[in-house]
């Protein structure tokens, strides 16, 4: 699923994540946020989308995640890396 170039805040990232729509997904990318537009801000998924994402189960299925270039920094990076949700996961792209 090709979300790229979106502007989802994390609360976007959030509704997403508990869609149905993500239970049969194997490929996610919300990766290439548009940096010009409040870059770091309220606008901008960063941590806690990343943290919204690793909290879904409905991404157990996901084996590739990109989302580079949306702030994510040590805390979503974490909570990515720890999600047992995602322990199949093969390719986590970050920046």
């Amino acid at each position: 699923l090709c979300l790229w170039w979106n502007l989802m805040t994390a609360a976007g990232w959030k509704a997403l994540a508990d869609s149905p729509v993500l239970d049969t997904v194997e490929e996610l990318d919300l990766s290439a946020y548009d940096r010009g537009i409040d870059a770091g801000g309220p606008r901008c998924p960063g941590n806690g989308g990343a943290k919204a994402l690793a909290a879904s189960p409905r991404l157990k299925r996901l084996r590739a995640l990109q989302v580079a270039d949306c702030r994510i920094g040590g805390p979503g990076g974490a909570a990515l890396a720890a999600s047992p949700h995602l322990a199949n996961l093969e390719s986590l792209s970050l920046n």
